[in-house]
């Protein structure tokens, strides 16, 4: 009876130590899983793709953008001219020649650029002319940004009817194109065969006109007075 009873005892307590060596395995082996993913599938992953990022960011990205940016802007002479014989001059003149010295009364940005003489939508907005002829270039500066009562409009002539073009200029051309805002003074030069027209507040077109006949100087050999057409 003494050995049935000790057989069945150390029969109970290795099966309780079977069964407790079991259980804690699962509950040790569920731990060590899960503190292993956040480490290793969570911080490597995550130094991995800065890794990444900043490579592609210092040894590809900025440098290829710059690269493709510089190609495609065109190189702009900053230099000024001293005549204007076709329309890039003319852009030239009004972007260096002028501007220069007459930057603070401007918008805060200016976009200069000739006027696509095909478009006759474009000429008749912007310069009230429907009729082109003895035109050989139109250049239009204004602000770049929003709708600002500026406009300067150089329009460039063969010669053969330039008082005529000139006339027409003033008596087409009109402050009130933005719709939303209207220059308050229009002024008129003469440059030789050209004419330049500004229009925008009192300030500007005074200013601009002055700065406009000492920027001639040396570069038509007539220059003639502000013209007030408004």
């Amino acid at each position: 009876m003494m050995k049935r009873k000790i057989s069945t005892i150390m029969a109970m307590l290795m099966l309780l130590s079977m069964t407790a060596c079991g259980r804690t395995p699962e509950v040790d082996t569920a731990d060590d899983t899960s503190s292993q993913t956040e480490t290793a599938a969570g911080m490597p992953q995550q130094n991995n793709g800065q890794d990444g990022q900043t490579g592609d960011q210092n040894n590809v990205n900025p440098d290829n953008g710059a690269d493709n940016n510089t190609a495609d802007q065109p190189t702009i002479d900053p230099e000024p001219v001293d005549s204007v014989k076709s329309a890039e001059d003319a852009v030239r003149f009004i972007s260096n020649n002028l501007y220069s010295l007459c930057s603070e009364v401007l918008p805060m940005a200016v976009e200069t650029r000739a006027l696509d003489m095909s478009d006759a939508d474009a000429v008749q907005y912007n310069t009230g002319l429907a009729d082109t002829a003895g035109i050989t270039d139109i250049v239009l500066s204004e602000s770049a940004v929003g709708s600002f009562a500026y406009s300067l409009v150089y329009v460039r002539t063969d010669g053969t009817n330039t008082d005529a073009v000139h006339q027409s200029l003033k008596d087409s051309i009109d402050p009130r194109k933005w719709v939303c805002v209207e220059a308050e003074a229009v002024n008129s030069i003469r440059l030789d065969d050209d004419i330049c027209v500004v229009m925008g507040s009192a300030e500007q077109v005074d200013t601009i006109s002055a700065s406009l006949r000492q920027a001639a100087e040396g570069v038509f050999e007539q220059v003639g007075e502000p013209m007030a057409v408004l």
